[in-house]
């Protein structure tokens, strides 16, 4: 679920209810799987504060979606972890509209190669899954950038979304507050 971009004075009330962070020490010892509801952490010069957890099903594999409202920009990205059996990190920042890539309800799977931005990407799989403690049923295609980047079209019971993502290194999120647990 996407937010509506809060206000500077909604994101200052939300800075505020930031508790004390870990001593700069600790943080190591806490990686994005130890992250709850509440919890705050920085990445790439940004503090966000998670919003929500959700988990993903895949076959037999589980990963856990954080919904991240960025404090300094007031925009949400949902940063996905899962272990396999390293940590990864896949962040999901921007939404991208169908049209924009080519694509239009009903014909997304008889389209192999998509762009955006200048950049092509070609269709790399397709795989079912489940959302949320509900397991909501989730048809996903994947298309692959030469750079790595990935771009997922998800077809909800309700409609489309897609989104621009990229695997990220875990070691470049610093949790400071760890919030509720996972």
């Amino acid at each position: 679920m996407i937010m509506a971009k809060p206000s500077a004075d909604q994101l200052r009330d939300v800075i505020r209810t930031m508790p004390p962070p870990l001593p700069a020490a600790d943080r190591r010892r806490y990686s994005i799987a130890n992250l709850g509801v509440g919890g705050f952490f920085d990445y790439r010069g940004d503090t966000y504060k998670v919003q929500s957890g959700n988990p993903w099903y895949v076959e037999d594999a589980t990963s856990t979606e954080l919904e991240a409202l960025n404090l300094t920009t007031g925009g949400t990205a949902y940063f996905e972890w899962w272990r396999e059996p390293d940590l990864h990190v896949l962040l999901s920042a921007t939404k991208l509209d169908l049209r924009d890539l080519g694509l239009r309800p009903g014909q997304v799977e008889e389209v192999e190669t998509v762009k955006h931005a200048g950049a092509s990407f070609s269709y790399d799989s397709d795989y079912h899954a489940e959302y949320g403690p509900n397991r909501r049923s989730v048809a996903v295609r994947v298309y692959t950038g030469d750079d790595g980047r990935r771009i997922y079209v998800q077809k909800w019971p309700d409609g489309y979304t897609a989104w621009l993502s990229e695997e990220i290194d875990p070691s470049t999120i610093e949790v400071l507050v760890p919030g509720q647990a996972p």
